[in-house]
């Protein structure tokens, strides 16, 4: 019951919010900039390596390492996890990978 209360209240704010009523309460979060050469690197991967286990293109990794882009905010995020735990993250996108592919073959 107490998590219906939640809920509604919830929603009370968003409707004072939309009518001008009340501010809701913003968090914000800096991410740190990446240095994907050196992650790629400390994990002794080619960029093709680096970008076939972790899910980018290799023209991305080569635009990230030669300066040309930035990896946008879910990118740092996921470059910083693979930064601080590779195989933990490389294994969840392999499962990834798997899940979609059953997926795919069942729909045949």
């Amino acid at each position: 019951m107490e998590s219906v209360k939640t809920l509604i209240e919830g929603m009370d704010d968003i409707i004072a919010f939309q009518e001008g009523r009340k501010e809701l309460k913003t968090k914000s979060v800096t991410i740190p900039e990446i240095g994907v050469s050196e992650i790629r690197k400390q994990l002794n991967l080619t960029q093709e390596d680096f970008a076939q286990r972790f899910g980018f293109s290799v023209s991305t990794v080569r635009n990230w390492e030669q300066g040309t882009r930035q990896p946008d905010g879910p990118a740092r995020i996921l470059l910083s996890l693979i930064a601080s735990n590779p195989e933990t993250i490389a294994t969840q996108i392999e499962e990834l990978r798997t899940h979609a592919q059953k997926k795919a073959y069942a729909n045949f």
